[in-house]
């Protein structure tokens, strides 16, 4: 497969979207101080610009799964994305991985350059 400088652009913003409207979902589901109250149900500001970009990720996920070899450009998105985000557990919400964790990890890791580089 070879990939577009398009589609790789394309690819670099999809995650960065996903990634973004991630994290700012769960750092306004940890903080409520400024938000929308509807009746006894409350959603921060924070939390709806991450909805916002996460909405916008799907639209470009939406095109990439319709332009591209779907059984090779998806599995390493979603290699990516589930490392980048326990990146940003690690580094932002100072979360500690397990023995497991990283192993897992590794083992994704291992499966991304097979896909990318071996299968060639």
């Amino acid at each position: 497969m070879r990939l577009q400088m398009k589609n790789i652009c394309i690819c670099v913003l999809y995650l960065l979207l996903t990634l973004t409207g991630m994290t700012l979902i769960k750092m306004g589901g940890q903080s409520l101080s400024h938000g929308i109250r509807i009746s006894r149900f409350s959603i921060s500001l924070m939390t709806l610009v991450g909805i916002s970009l996460y909405g916008l990720s799907f639209l470009l996920y939406t095109f990439l799964i319709s332009r591209m070899q779907i059984s090779i450009v998806m599995p390493l998105l979603s290699a990516i994305h589930s490392c980048a985000l326990v990146m940003v557990g690690v580094m932002i919400f100072h979360e500690v991985l397990n023995l497991g964790q990283m192993v897992g990890i590794a083992i994704v890791i291992v499966g991304v350059f097979v896909m990318g580089v071996l299968s060639k």
